[in-house]
């Protein structure tokens, strides 16, 4: 095994960056899990409010709450019904009906986790409305064909470099976060790679900004999204074992 010394660094970053904050046992949860689990469908986005270093940085770069997102894919189930289960998830198929979630996370890279694993976490739905059923399942398959690929981590630093005044920065550490850089089409973050997922099926993921002379109009894209007529209701096909 060949010995690395950037794989070494990044993994004691990764480390340094994921450490979390033990929450006190006695601070009531902020989320009813059991009613997200009873709420929630295929295509929907969990955001996450987290308590690791990278969190607070997060949030100090975004002033939100919210640090992580994820998708949730259904169970396994699910997906071998619409044709989309990757042999990668065949472990899954012994406990088919558990909630799975898709997610990028620093050092683990893309990968499928159960939804319980956020039990006690602070959860939000973010419903993307009028997708149909089969455009849900682009998004998830698009998503599915992430797994494996590593976090960028390199976004992270690009953005915390946003914090400083930008003069003083020699140019050569100036943020590069809008440039190409060869051999990060393997890697991603968890927004990004959401966003590509829903902007593959050209769902609107942020709203159209026109300067008016009233000041700045936000127009809501998404109220004629899509184009032609179809039914919003959408989910993945499921057995009658499902709980979903």
């Amino acid at each position: 095994m060949v010995f690395s010394v950037s794989q070494w660094i990044t993994g004691k970053i990764s480390n340094w960056l994921n450490y979390e904050t033990e929450g006190s046992p006695y601070t009531p949860s902020l989320t009813n899990f059991d009613r997200l689990c009873s709420e929630i469908q295929p295509g929907d986005v969990i955001l996450l409010e987290g308590r690791s270093r990278v969190s607070s940085i997060i949030k100090l770069l975004t002033q939100s709450a919210w640090t992580h997102s994820a998708l949730y894919i259904g169970n396994y189930d699910q997906l071998r019904t619409a044709g989309i289960a990757p042999d990668s998830l065949a472990h899954f198929a012994d406990a088919p009906y558990t909630d799975l979630i898709l997610e990028a996370l620093i050092g683990e890279g893309t990968i499928v986790t159960p939804l319980s694993k956020y039990r006690k976490e602070h959860l939000r739905i973010c419903r993307p409305r009028t997708i149909t059923d089969n455009d849900c399942i682009r998004v998830i398959k698009h998503t599915l064909g992430k797994i494996g690929y590593q976090y960028n981590i390199r976004q992270l630093f690009d953005l915390a470099r946003f914090l400083l005044p930008y003069n003083l920065i020699p140019h050569r550490w100036r943020s590069s976060l809008f440039h190409f850089h060869a051999g990060e089409l393997t890697q991603t973050i968890c927004s990004s790679m959401l966003a590509e997922a829903f902007i593959s099926i050209n769902y609107p993921v942020l709203p159209i900004v026109a300067q008016t002379k009233m000041g700045y109009d936000f127009t809501n894209v998404i109220l004629n999204w899509p184009p032609q007529k179809t039914s919003i209701t959408r989910r993945i096909s499921r057995s009658s074992n499902s709980r979903l």
